[in-house]
């Protein structure tokens, strides 16, 4: 940070859109390297392909699923978090924050803010933050690519991207949408490049402001250098949606962490995070949920908007299992007959 080297891409938090549209499609030392500090450059193909939806064409699997918790981590456009927990630890009951302006219920028309495709969409997904435009892709969306659209893109049984027809569709009815590049038509096998930032400014401010909440959490740093993240995402300032946070370390821990969630989603951190913390015996032991993508169509206020547990996850029918062992690996038999050494916890 005392370098001076680097900044968030659009830090002026004026256009969103187009500073992450800047920070995820532009490759090498150009737009946007102002933020990267250390990136992988190769083949777009491996991410897209599985980001694609079967239905636009071309080598398309479309099966890498946004889990309906992760769809649950982004805040609303005022910058309230709208669901705070679930009732007894189940996501079909999710504990919705009043103040947040948040509705699961019913639809309406919705202009798309990334697209102007305008939808009949459900009201979970309307008025919510950029980054969640940004990084999710639901049922009924139109596909943008160069000069091609794909409309109603359909994830339900028998829809055009969805199980039924192909093995290629994501699980939970949701797919990720971060590092997609509207301006190339994947159907023609064309797949670009990727710049994928293994360590970007982001993370390091987001991680000061993790540590200097458990040393000094009255410091002014931590809302200062939180609020960098937040303006250039365009929501408001934290201590202005939540003003009972500044100074009180457990609220600022718990914020800081969704901030993460939301900031660095998709870019392999949120698997450590949560083992770091140690919290990812609640956090990761839980059964995946997403809609339900056994429906026979999307149609507003139908089935397939249901939360569902992901039956076809991962092969365990959705439940996935962490305990305390699986906070580290275990060691073999033959080093443990070679040194005579402790097995690790829980083997």
């Amino acid at each position: 940070m005392n370098l001076n080297l680097y900044s968030l891409v659009g830090a002026d938090g004026t256009d969103p859109y187009a500073s992450f549209n800047t920070l995820f499609t532009s490759v090498g030392s150009g737009t946007g390297a102002t933020e990267k500090i250390y990136t992988r450059i190769a083949s777009g193909y491996q991410w897209r392909v599985v980001t694609t939806p079967p239905s636009v064409g071309g080598t398309a699997y479309g099966g890498y699923g946004v889990t309906q918790k992760q769809v649950d981590a982004f805040a609303m456009a005022n910058g309230r978090y709208p669901i705070t927990g679930y009732t007894d630890g189940d996501q079909t009951r999710p504990i919705i924050d009043p103040d947040a302006g948040y509705s699961e219920s019913g639809f309406s028309k919705f202009k798309h803010p990334i697209y102007g495709d305008e939808l009949e969409t459900f009201k979970m997904y309307q008025n919510r933050e950029p980054r969640f435009y940004v990084n999710v892709f639901w049922s009924g969306m139109t596909w943008h690519g160069a000069n091609k659209k794909t409309a109603n893109v359909q994830f339900y049984f028998n829809g055009n991207s969805g199980p039924g027809k192909s093995h290629n569709y994501p699980p939970t009815g949701y797919l990720a949408h971060k590092f997609t590049n509207p301006s190339i038509d994947t159907s023609t096998g064309n797949y670009g490049y990727l710049d994928f930032p293994v360590f970007r400014y982001a993370e390091i401010l987001l991680n000061y402001v993790e540590a200097l909440n458990e040393y000094d959490p009255s410091n002014a740093d931590i809302t200062l250098y939180l609020n960098m993240i937040r303006k250039r995402a365009g929501v408001p300032d934290i201590e202005e949606v939540y003003p009972d946070a500044a100074g009180d370390q457990a609220k600022m821990r718990e914020l800081i962490r969704r901030e993460r969630q939301v900031e660095l989603c998709f870019e392999n951190l949120r698997y450590f995070d949560t083992r770091t913390w140690m919290t990812a015996e609640t956090d990761n032991n839980m059964p995946v949920y997403g809609m339900n993508i056994s429906a026979k169509d999307h149609k507003a206020n139908g089935e397939f908007w249901q939360r569902v547990i992901c039956k076809y996850d991962g092969g365990r029918d959705g439940n996935r299992v962490f305990t305390k062992r699986c906070y580290l690996f275990p060691i073999s038999q033959e080093e443990l007959d070679r040194v005579k050494c402790t097995q690790n916890y829980g083997w």
